[in-house]
């Protein structure tokens, strides 16, 4: 018997019960047929023979080549001596070879859930792709070349250790805080969890096309949600902080209440609808799903707002934040990066973004923007998304 199957099922004729596409908005749905038991604490699910049937290799491997990538970028490898695009496109040419792969690479899963769900279309996934491929160029023909240049305005180089672009942007940190939306988020709240996506999977023979495997393809497909937040953490008990996207965000040195409270709810999601997967029941499975969506969704708007409102009012009266100054464009490009990760919610679409976006870079870019920019950015972030000082 499945150490794991621990639900109990009210009502069989409600078991498909929401299977179709769902808004990661809607409210947390009311169980409706079935209820989980509670009683799990951890990520941890075998089959009859005490395999364990969890599996996300590809969710780990893309994120550890996105932290190869920023290593470059950050300038903890040497820059000249790797080709990024073709680590970024064909998932070749790491200096790790482990990394290397012929099938899996960080740019076929960008808005790869909010294009196969038809929420955008080809061209704006075009898009999308086309800002990633810039940042690099960029980084490759500008910051490595003046890296031992001071920066200034339509200068690229070197402030207070942070590297900028010409417009003072710090692309590592775009990229980075960018991922978390357009590789995280999309792929979990707008594909892998997904009742149109999950419901379609066999959750009866376990094997994966004509492969054999200790999963069902469902119970595999809620796994690869799963491994987006835990890829690079250890899922059975997660210490947080170990990855450069959202799992970073949940843990840290300094960790707030409700930080704490929003991992929680998001691991016990985890589990409990991986419960409901194993049950065959995708009402319970949905539930789940909905918690997890809404609260990485809300866990990206806190970030958008937290550094614009940083930039701009900085409440607390940090002199390093004062407009100029290198941890001020650092910030600001983390607000960046994070406004960005919006357009893969439905709190903002693309136009409203990068409209947002395009001011920022207007001109001289973040040589030009002052803190009242910043504040107006934060308070719209805050009325959209009811986003507030934390």
């Amino acid at each position: 018997m499945k150490k794991n199957n621990l639900l109990k099922v009210f009502s069989v004729g409600l078991a498909l019960f929401m299977a179709s596409c769902s808004s990661d908005t809607d409210p947390t749905p009311t169980p409706v047929g079935c209820t989980v038991s509670q009683t799990l604490t951890s990520y941890a699910f075998t089959n009859d023979s005490l395999e364990s049937t969890v599996a996300y290799g590809g969710q780990t491997l893309r994120m550890q080549q996105a932290n190869a990538i920023y290593d470059v970028l950050n300038f903890n490898l040497a820059a000249n001596n790797v080709d990024l695009l073709t680590m970024w496109q064909n998932g070749q040419g790491f200096t790790n070879t482990d990394l290397n792969s012929t099938t899996k690479n960080i740019e076929g899963k960008l808005a790869y859930g909010s294009f196969t769900n038809g929420m955008i279309n080809a061209a704006e996934r075009d898009a999308v792709q086309n800002d990633f491929v810039a940042w690099i160029l960029d980084f490759e023909t500008s910051d490595i070349a003046n890296a031992s240049d001071p920066a200034d305005t339509n200068q690229a180089g070197m402030l207070g250790g942070y590297e900028l672009n010409a417009k003072g942007m710090e692309i590592d940190q775009i990229i980075a805080k960018s991922l978390s939306g357009a590789l995280i988020y999309d792929n979990i709240a707008n594909h892998y969890s997904l009742p149109v996506q999950l419901n379609a999977q066999n959750n009866t023979d376990r094997y994966v096309g004509t492969s054999p495997k200790p999963y069902t393809s469902r119970e595999h497909y809620w796994d690869e949600a799963v491994g987006y937040i835990y890829g690079l953490d250890n899922v059975e008990s997660p210490a947080y902080g170990a990855d450069l996207f959202l799992n970073k965000y949940l843990g840290g040195n300094s960790v707030a209440t409700w930080q704490i409270t929003s991992r929680d709810k998001i691991y016990n999601a985890c589990i409990h609808g991986r419960e409901a997967v194993v049950a065959n029941c995708p009402a319970e499975t949905e539930r789940q799903a909905v918690i997890i969506r809404n609260e990485l969704k809300k866990l990206i708007a806190q970030k958008a707002f937290h550094y614009f409102d940083q930039c701009g009012y900085n409440p607390d009266g940090v002199p390093e934040l004062d407009q100029g100054n290198p941890k001020w464009f650092h910030y600001l490009a983390e607000g960046y990066g994070f406004l960005y990760s919006l357009q893969f919610t439905d709190y903002m679409n693309r136009d409203q973004v990068m409209g947002h976006l395009n001011s920022l870079t207007d001109g001289n870019g973040f040589w030009d923007v002052t803190a009242a920019d910043c504040q107006a950015i934060a308070d719209e972030i805050s009325a959209i998304t009811g986003e507030v000082r934390q």
